[in-house]
């Protein structure tokens, strides 16, 4: 019977360690982009929603707001017969034409970048946009010294073992049924070998000692098996030959 150990990677507990951290970082900041893009954008929808009423009410005031002043100078230029919010569209269109971003974005991305974030506490938007940057900064230095470590640990030590072993507590419990060893593990004569002639008694423990060898001599372990041969299995056929005999072990 064999024990064939599973092949598993060769990983120090540090890498994962850091790896771990990495990914909880990267998890937190994204998080916090998502909740971020989502606040501006609601504040962006809000923006239109009190442009569109408005519009359609009619009812623009004056206010030093550059927004309002904004909607107030583009009403003078509405189409008869067009639709408030049909014509608020089609200038909001143009108007992200005229920016000439480089990066395509929708409605929400160019009222949360040129109207929303404008509005907001400097210190508030600062904070963020640096955390992120350390945030990235720190995943990026941890990516490159991770993968330092794993080309230093993959060039140090193979990365997949393989081991073939001869499953020891087995053999021991076999032992004991054959009545070699006691409870304890100490080496016993073999009451019904006693019987027999010495030949069929060697050869018996031969047989033994000679499949073991075949089966096991593969292993890893089999320094442990021809320990176990050499303290109980000779110990075992020496103590039943002076059962047998009614002499002492050391004349055998």
């Amino acid at each position: 019977m064999f024990i064939r150990a599973s092949a598993r990677e060769e990983i120090s507990s540090a890498v994962r360690v850091v790896q771990k951290l990495k990914d909880k970082m990267q998890l937190f900041a994204s998080q916090k982009e998502v909740y971020w893009e989502a606040m501006i954008a609601r504040i962006g929808k809000k923006f239109v929603g009190r442009c569109l009423k408005n519009i359609k009410e009619e009812k623009l005031e004056r206010e030093e707001n550059m927004s309002m002043v904004l909607m107030n100078r583009i009403s003078e230029f509405r189409r008869p017969r067009m639709e408030p919010e049909h014509w608020f569209r089609h200038l909001l269109k143009i108007w992200i034409q005229d920016l000439g971003t480089q990066v395509k974005r929708n409605e929400e991305e160019t009222l949360a970048k040129h109207i929303v974030e404008p509005d907001l506490p400097l210190e508030l938007v600062n904070s963020f946009y640096n955390f992120q940057q350390k945030a990235k900064e720190y995943i990026s230095s941890e990516s490159l010294s991770t993968r330092s470590l794993l080309e230093s640990h993959s060039l140090s030590s193979p990365t997949m073992t393989t081991k073939l072993e001869a499953p020891i507590r087995v053999l021991k419990k076999s032992l004991m049924l054959y009545g070699l060893i006691d409870t304890e593990g100490n080496p016993r004569h073999i009451s019904m070998l006693i019987l027999q002639d010495d030949l069929q008694i060697i050869n018996w423990f031969c047989g033994l000692v000679c499949r073991w060898k075949y089966w096991f001599r593969e292993c890893d372990n089999f320094e442990n098996v021809r320990l176990m041969i050499v303290e109980c299995v000779r110990k075992s056929c020496v103590r039943s030959f002076s059962t047998k005999h009614h002499v002492s072990e050391a004349v055998i």
